[in-house]
């Protein structure tokens, strides 16, 4: 006699379906289509954060296509979904980081020209 237990075989066609464990509703979508959209309008404007200097207006157009890329490949690729998260925010933090010093570099200048 065999001390084996006897095992169940099943069908992988059976077997459930794993689900992506991150998802986006249609209305995380239009807000990102709509933030890529008023991000592209504000390049154009004649007001900036940060005159003669582009790096505000380069990292908010940056974030919000790679934000509405992210919302769209999400069901794909959840590894690329985490990775365009991390590089997202990481962008966001760098131009807020270089407005801030640019800021202060144009306002130490201007407080030296009085």
């Amino acid at each position: 006699m065999s001390n084996f237990k006897k095992s169940e075989v099943h069908n992988m066609d059976e077997m459930p379906k794993a689900k992506n464990k991150i998802t986006t509703s249609n209305k995380k979508k239009a807000i990102a289509v709509i933030g890529s959209i008023l991000a592209v309008v504000y390049d154009f404007l004649p007001t900036d954060l940060i005159p003669l200097i582009p790096i505000d207006n380069v990292g908010i157009t940056s974030a919000a296509l790679i934000n509405l890329f992210q919302k769209f490949v999400i069901n794909k690729n959840e590894q690329l979904y985490k990775i365009l998260n991390y590089v997202k925010w990481i962008l966001v933090l760098l131009v807020i980081i270089a407005c801030l010093f640019f800021g202060g570099l144009i306002v130490g200048i201007l407080a030296l020209l009085k």
